[in-house]
């Protein structure tokens, strides 16, 4: 059984992304290889360490990474967005499982997410060069980025991905 790379593209007119707008999400079929890259679990030179879930993100990148903590009792709110039950909140965070959302009282990332990073689109790059096969056998999702990306930035604003592996 796979798992997902999950992904938001951003951009921003700075290049510190203080108030990133949420451009696309996507949801990329499991590739072990590329996600390492991107992640940088094999301390390769010239590819970026784990950088974490950026402060601030979008709300788009908040939302399909984060849970809304809710009352154990408030099953009415659990209907209105995705959400974990308080206890359950609490137990994931004493157990390493997850962390609260700085920007975002009330939000702590999903616990069955992993490996939560960004990357520059350049840094995308790189990272996919390092890949056994490079661009070769690049799904249409992961091509699709690319261009959305390449098309942002040449309007001038800076871009990024965020993105996280479903376990």
């Amino acid at each position: 059984m796979g798992a997902d790379i999950h992904l938001v593209v951003e951009a921003s007119d700075t290049e510190q992304f203080v108030a990133p707008q949420a451009i696309a999400f996507f949801e990329w079929p499991r590739r072990s290889s590329l996600f390492n890259a991107m992640n940088n679990r094999h301390k390769r030179d010239g590819l970026v360490a784990a950088r974490g879930f950026p402060e601030p993100a979008s709300g788009m990148a908040n939302f399909h990474y984060g849970l809304h903590v809710i009352d154990d009792d408030d099953m009415d709110s659990a209907l209105a967005m995705p959400s974990i039950a308080r206890s359950e909140a609490d137990e994931a965070l004493r157990a390493g499982e997850s962390h609260p959302l700085v920007y975002r009282p009330d939000f702590i990332s999903a616990p069955h997410y992993s490996r939560c990073s960004w990357l520059t689109l350049a840094e995308f790059r790189r990272a996919v060069a390092a890949t056994d096969d490079g661009e070769l056998h690049m799904t249409l999702e992961c091509r699709l980025t690319i261009d959305l990306m390449v098309n942002i930035e040449a309007r001038g604003y800076f871009c990024r991905m965020i993105f996280w592996f479903d376990l």
